[in-house]
């Protein structure tokens, strides 16, 4: 990194085996921050992913154990794995089990699915931590292993002294209210899925599952 450049920061809630578009903000930024200390709101990706099916796409989802809006994403627990692990393996089956590389990643994903998490942070944040190795990616930074474990955007730009925000497009309105940003200029690239046409958007697995090594140069 050169010491005379300011630095990038680039900060996102955690999500469960993110989509390509997080794996290519990350590519870009110098430092990536999860935000695991960040409120649950509705709608939080930390406990489910978009996968592709024949009718189009489908949430993938671990439930919730009382989850409240307000509470860190590090204090949301999961309901008990085995309630909903061997469902969500099978939607893997289902609609990836004749992709290309589908066996080479599936014990890994099977493994994180029904291993015990603390919270739905902690099982983003593993999904994660194998979604960049397998991108070629520095695991996320937790924003709980940062100096007083900043819970807000404004917070962690003041921890890391950032020089400049990226954001993706979605989240460059809000991010250039706290402070100097720029969005994320990429757009996800067309590839051969499971199923007839392209869906945008989906959970990392998908172009893992159908491309194997090469699904790296889709966020480059």
């Amino acid at each position: 990194m050169d010491a005379r450049r300011p630095v990038t920061l680039a900060v996102c809630p955690p999500e469960l085996f993110p989509p390509l578009a997080t794996l290519a903000l990350a590519r870009r930024a110098d430092v990536f921050v999860a935000g695991d200390t960040f409120a649950y709101a509705r709608g939080a990706r930390a406990n489910r992913m978009r996968l592709r099916t024949p009718d189009g796409w489908s949430w993938a989802t671990a439930p919730l154990d009382g989850a409240r809006a307000g509470t860190p994403l590090a204090e949301t627990r999961l309901a008990p794995t085995a309630a909903w692990a061997t469902r969500l393996a099978r939607m893997l089956r289902f609609n990836y089990g004749r992709a290309p590389y589908y066996e080479h990643y599936i014990p890994e994903v099977d493994a994180l699915l029904h291993a015990p998490h603390g919270s739905a942070a902690a099982f983003a944040l593993a999904s994660a931590a194998l979604a960049f190795g397998w991108f070629g990616l520095a695991a996320p930074l937790p924003a709980s292993s940062l100096a007083g474990a900043p819970a807000t955007l404004a917070a962690i730009v003041a921890e890391r002294g950032a020089g400049r925000l990226l954001s993706l497009p979605a989240a460059h309105a809000h991010d250039a209210a706290v402070a100097p940003a720029d969005a994320l200029a990429w757009s996800e690239p067309a590839y051969r899925q499971a199923f007839p046409g392209f869906v945008a958007g989906l959970s990392c697995l998908d172009a893992l599952f159908n491309r194997g090594p090469h699904a790296r140069d889709l966020i480059a």
